[in-house]
């Protein structure tokens, strides 16, 4: 039986990174997402097996590290989200707001004359800034770097902020297997983070700013009880990366008195507050504050899980002789009021963070009418504490999503094939109703 198992994990082992590599060198972008999904497949059985084999240093870090270098060593090919990080890093740079001027402002003309290699790749020009504070610094410090280096910002920029949350991403790492050598997160949630395809191809490839704002979600998770000062500075330097970390806000000091607790939240939301204040100070001011984020919230959507089909019943029910913008927002409030109810019922029946903040934010995942890939990945600090089968289906499916991207190259039109969804969404939906269900029962 054992040995049985044993080639069954060097199977799957194989699949793993087989199919990672392959779908990092293939143009295709049909071919790279069902290899890559499958790589995920891979990536489940091996930290469902939980092999002795991959407790060993050597074999553990030369798969971790061989995925990503093979995923850093091939570049950005599935977003070009790092370039607008550079983008606004140099336009900080140049003492004015990004948040006040979108990349295609005629106020950045200028700019963008002196950015030849860097300005045409910055995707959406008409939308500012959407990301928060720390992001921003993060761009700003490269920008700098790139500067006083006598470099042409651009591939330089690109190479070096990709190289900075690829370090986020191994921090993670260092984290989990520090968390994990204490009792505090499951046995195999060192290969659930380390080996997952997914991860490896969104930090070290595409260089997505997510690994900063989940290594700081982590350690607020893992202090939220004992030392929930330190988690109500982990919620706010993570969401100064990326909002989703304030979902930890209501489970901060829980068991303390709630004046207390209010305390840690209001703090981490001042923090938050205070991390936005130096931009008052460049040029374009206080202007364009949400903005961006309002503009990505009203018109984004992409591989939604349940959205898509609450925008057509909307248009069905409630859209004649109004416009579109109307109807789709009115489909926006609704799944937004869904959520805060959700939210509300997981705030008055869940008691730890783990639990908790798990749900809300896993709400928000399936809920949201925008559903990238890397936007999966923000689930891996609640698999490492208690893993779920549901969500590592969808964090390997969810590469499928990117089976449009040579469309969209091409021709400039995104056309997702419906039977992704069938395959992807009813197997989770499953999935989770039978995790809930032994839930209920234990």
């Amino acid at each position: 039986m054992r040995e049985a198992l044993s080639r069954a994990w060097i199977a799957a082992l194989c699949l793993l990174v087989g199919s990672f590599l392959c779908a990092l060198f293939t143009g295709d972008s049909r071919e790279a997402a069902v290899l890559l999904a499958l790589s995920g497949l891979g990536w489940i059985v091996c930290a469902r097996a939980h092999s002795e084999s991959a407790q060993r240093p050597l074999v553990f870090w030369s798969v971790a590290l061989a995925l990503r270098f093979a995923a850093f060593a091939c570049g950005p090919v599935y977003s070009d989200d790092v370039q607008r990080y550079a983008w606004e890093g140099e336009v900080l740079l140049a003492g004015k707001s990004p948040y006040a001027y979108a990349p295609g402002a005629p106020e950045l003309a200028q700019l963008r004359a002196q950015l030849p290699e860097l300005a045409p790749r910055v995707s959406h020009a008409e939308v500012p800034a959407v990301y928060p504070p720390l992001a921003q610094a993060a761009g700003l410090a490269v920008a700098a770097l790139v500067h006083a280096s006598g470099s042409t910002p651009g591939r330089a920029s690109t190479w070096i902020l990709r190289a900075f949350y690829l370090a986020a991403d191994l921090g993670v790492l260092l984290l989990v297997l520090r968390a994990r050598r204490a009792g505090r997160l499951a046995p195999a949630a060192p290969l659930v983070w380390g080996w997952c395809p997914l991860v490896c191809l969104e930090f070290a490839g595409s260089g997505h700013l997510d690994s900063l704002g989940i290594l700081f979600l982590l350690l607020a998770l893992l202090a939220a009880e004992a030392r929930p000062l330190q988690s109500s500075i982990g919620s706010a330097l993570g969401a100064s990366v990326k909002l989703l970390p304030l979902v930890m806000l209501p489970w901060i000091g829980r068991g303390r008195p709630i004046a207390g607790r209010l305390g840690f939240a209001a703090l981490a939301l001042a923090l938050l507050a205070l991390a936005y204040l130096p931009f008052l100070f460049l040029e374009g001011g206080a202007r364009g504050f949400g903005a961006g984020l309002h503009e990505y919230g009203e018109r984004w959507e992409s591989a939604s899980l349940v959205y898509r089909w609450v925008e057509p019943w909307v248009l069905e029910h409630y859209g004649r002789g109004v416009p579109f913008e109307s109807t789709r927002h009115l489909a926006r409030v609704a799944v937004g009021c869904a959520w805060l109810l959700l939210a509300g019922w997981a705030v008055w029946r869940r008691r730890d963070a783990w639990s908790g903040a798990g749900a809300v934010l896993g709400a928000f995942l399936v809920l949201s009418p925008t559903l990238h890939p890397w936007y999966t990945l923000w689930m891996l600090p609640f698999l490492m504490h208690k893993p779920r089968c549901s969500w590592s289906w969808l964090i390997a499916g969810a590469a499928l999503f990117y089976w449009p991207l040579s469309g969209w190259k091409s021709q400039q039109l995104w056309i997702e094939p419906a039977w992704i969804w069938w395959v992807v969404a009813p197997a989770f939906a499953a999935l989770w109703i039978r995790e809930a269900l032994a839930e209920a029962r234990a």
